[in-house]
């Protein structure tokens, strides 16, 4: 991750298989953020914040390794940064927008926005679904480098919200820990 000012794309993104062996998979990332796998494990999905893109990849679960990368979309400027995602059953991912005070979904195969969640607050970092159905998508924000009247136009910068978005999450499975 660079968080130079000129963010050159100097990051990487790597997949460990045990404690000595790691592969590194992309390169030339600036801020490299959310990821997720498909409901089938086919696909991976990235989000590059400081480019406000999203790839998407075929993904090899025995190696790791990915292939075949593809723009999904691209986040326009008005609506911030790509920042955490995560994915519901049906393969749509729901995606963090750093300054952009809302979450949103997308199609995971064409990238069309399908749904939003705003927010009461515009530094949105991460999303997830839990809950004992998986219902619920808990919802990551935070309140650094805001300045005092910022702050006090966003009181509830820093707290984590709950949204019932109508769908369901996938179980953690033990290789995504």
């Amino acid at each position: 991750m660079n968080t130079d000012a000129e963010k050159a794309a100097t990051g990487a993104l790597y997949c460990c298989r045990d404690a000595t062996t790691c592969l590194r998979v992309l390169s030339g990332l600036t801020i490299s953020n959310g990821l997720c796998w498909s409901p089938d494990g086919s696909r991976f999905y990235h989000t590059d914040s400081w480019t406000r893109r999203i790839d998407t990849y075929d993904y090899n679960l025995e190696s790791g390794g990915i292939s075949n990368q593809h723009t999904l979309t691209q986040i326009p400027e008005t609506d911030g940064c790509p920042d955490g995602m995560t994915i519901d059953t049906h393969g749509n991912l729901w995606v963090a927008l750093w300054g952009g005070g809302a979450v949103v979904c997308l199609d995971g195969l064409n990238g069309e926005e399908l749904a939003r969640v705003p927010l009461p607050v515009t530094q949105v970092t991460s999303c997830t679904f839990g809950g004992n159905a998986l219902d619920e998508l808990f919802i990551t924000t935070a309140a650094v480098s805001l300045t005092a009247q910022a702050r006090a136009a966003q009181p509830m910068a820093g707290d984590v919200f709950r949204a019932r978005p109508g769908v369901k999450g996938l179980p953690l499975t033990l290789g995504q820990i």
